[in-house]
């Protein structure tokens, strides 16, 4: 049990952190084109 957990926690992680990255880079392309409009 505890191995799996610490299989999928890693996963997780990555997972969020990669959607969260996707996010975060679209809301700034969204900021700067507005400026540059």
């Amino acid at each position: 049990m505890l191995a799996m957990y610490m299989f999928i926690s890693p996963v997780c992680v990555l997972v969020l952190a990669s959607i969260f990255s996707a996010l975060v880079s679209r809301f700034e392309n969204n900021d700067l084109g507005a400026e540059h409009d």
